[in-house]
């Protein structure tokens, strides 16, 4: 089973606790695993989001047992809706797979008036 998937069982809380304490250990020592799993957490929401996530009770239930994480859902869905209102009507998604469009629309109007960086 890939990395990715065992992060994926572990934060839906699909492994069983050898698994889950393994994983938990790996997070300790292993900082490329632990930056995966935030990759792989950021992943979640934007399938949840997206209404692309097939165990959505799983999520939902990992995402209300954890205040941090549930604000991290927050976060995103607020810079999603802003996003979505600077790009105003914009035919494609925000966010395809793979792709963090609704990140680079927030940076849109700086781009858009080159004067703004001249300024600071």
């Amino acid at each position: 089973m890939s990395s990715e998937n065992i992060i994926k069982k572990y934060l839906l809380g699909e492994l069983s606790a050898d698994e889950k304490a393994s994983v938990e250990e790996r997070l300790m020592v292993d900082r490329d695993f632990f930056e995966q799993m935030g990759i792989v957490e950021d992943e979640l929401i934007d399938d949840y989001l997206e209404g692309n996530l097939a165990n959505k009770n799983e999520f939902e239930r990992y995402i209300l047992s954890n205040p941090k994480q549930y604000r991290r859902l927050k976060i995103v869905m607020a810079l999603r809706k802003t996003a979505s209102e600077w790009n105003g009507s914009r035919s494609e998604p925000l966010n395809k797979k793979g792709s963090r469009s609704w990140l680079r629309a927030l940076w849109a109007p700086l781009k858009v008036n080159p004067d703004i960086a001249k300024a600071s």
